[in-house]
């Protein structure tokens, strides 16, 4: 996908902000996982990776004036992050990189014949970020910025980061994806929750659907909640209206699914910023979820806005996976 928004110009706001996960993947396109001890790789790519980091490629790709807050070791990998991430137009002041921490690594497998994927992790160890990573600038920015956007990492920062967002009326969404200690925190402080079907599963530990969105309301005060599903769609609940929305997937030729829950959020993040409405936004994540599975690796994929509007222009949703929306 072409690369025709550069993100934030120089002393222009980010309408963004997210604290978060980046890391590095080597993505590798295999047919077979199971073909035995030697395996060919099809294709092989070295990419930034990371929850907010994905999610914030996937909002600049659109034309999203974004930053991202977080930590990587000083090394090779470290730097590339840095670099990859400067070249799509993020915001950077607060990104750090630790001379004593190590970049966190990964090995992201993507079997072409199923669309299965396997993630290996291979290093890391970076120090998280806290309070004294920033500066008042670092608020500054937060306080005239539209969507802080958080993945569950960096909570002695992102946490109270969100507390000072909701203060000025900043609305904070939460990729719900990693459990954890911090969740509960997280979820406490959020105004806009998606969670994924797996986090949802090992919350409730039970098949979630079609009640996870009710759930979920008990967990958060926020005023929004989804479930995102994979290939059986989406769904949100607005708990101001009481209004639930289906988005369906699309139909589309798999090669890698990883980056596509990032990429849906950070498309979500941006949509909200935006001011569009939940109908318009779903519609969008979904649209740049499935442009991220049709390349390798979590960022080759990923559309500019044109693009996505193109792609929804033609697609067709999938059929045989509809979810009841409502108890």
């Amino acid at each position: 996908m072409g690369k025709d928004s550069k993100g934030t110009r120089p002393g222009v706001s980010p309408e963004i902000v997210a604290i978060g996960v980046a890391c590095l993947d080597h993505a590798v396109a295999v047919e077979d996982l199971g073909a035995g001890e030697r395996i060919n790789a099809l294709r092989w790519v070295q990419t930034g990776g990371g929850m907010a980091a994905t999610g914030m490629v996937a909002a600049a790709r659109l034309g999203g004036r974004c930053a991202l807050v977080s930590s990587a070791g000083d090394d090779p990998a470290g730097r590339f992050i840095r670099d990859e991430l400067a070249g799509e137009g993020i915001d950077l002041k607060y990104l750090r990189l630790r001379p004593t921490g190590r970049t966190g690594v990964s090995l992201c497998m993507a079997e072409t014949s199923t669309g299965r994927k396997r993630i290996i992790g291979l290093a890391g160890g970076t120090q998280r970020m806290t309070p004294a990573d920033v500066d008042d600038g670092f608020y500054r920015m937060l306080r005239r910025a539209k969507v802080l956007h958080v993945d569950g990492f960096h909570a002695d920062l992102a946490i109270p980061a969100a507390e000072f967002a909701c203060e000025y009326g900043v609305p904070v969404h939460l990729d719900a994806t990693i459990g954890g200690a911090t969740s509960d925190r997280f979820l406490a402080v959020s105004d806009i929750v998606f969670a994924s079907q797996s986090f949802c599963e090992r919350r409730f530990q039970t098949d979630v659907t079609p009640k996870a969105l009710d759930w979920l309301l008990d967990l958060t005060p926020a005023r929004w909640v989804g479930l995102t599903m994979g290939a059986a769609g989406s769904m949100a609940l607005d708990r101001k209206t009481g209004k639930r929305y289906f988005q369906p997937a699309f139909k589309i030729e798999v090669l890698d699914t990883v980056g596509a829950g990032d990429s849906f959020h950070g498309a979500m993040s941006f949509a909200l910023a935006r001011g569009w409405p939940m109908e318009k936004s779903l519609k969008l994540a979904t649209a740049v979820g499935a442009c991220c599975c049709l390349g390798l690796g979590g960022r080759e994929g990923l559309p500019t806005l044109r693009q996505a509007q193109s792609f929804l222009r033609k697609a067709k949703p999938l059929t045989g996976k509809r979810v009841r929306t409502t108890p």
